[in-house]
């Protein structure tokens, strides 16, 4: 399963998508977006196979919350690269 959330999210909380057997997570769309909170997309280590996170050239994020990837298996990250 893949997940796209709106541009206009801020905030994804604590465990808003533990448990759920996502395999790509597209935040590319999402430039308002500060914070991941802990556990966000933490998933149990025997089903979880979430490969690959998108984020936009527009990133915002801030913080990421402790394990908010807990048993994750990505081959992908990609985030962009401040420039000055």
């Amino acid at each position: 399963q893949s997940l796209v959330l709106p541009a206009s999210v801020q905030y994804i909380g604590e465990y808003a998508f533990a448990q759920h057997r996502l395999t790509h997570l597209d935040l590319s769309t999402v430039s308002s977006l500060k914070v991941i909170g802990a556990y966000a997309f933490q998933g149990s280590s025997s089903t979880y196979d979430l490969l690959s996170i998108s984020f936009g050239n527009q990133c915002a994020t801030t913080y990421i919350g402790n394990y908010a990837f807990l048993n994750a298996k990505l081959n992908i990250w990609i985030y962009p690269v401040a420039r000055n």
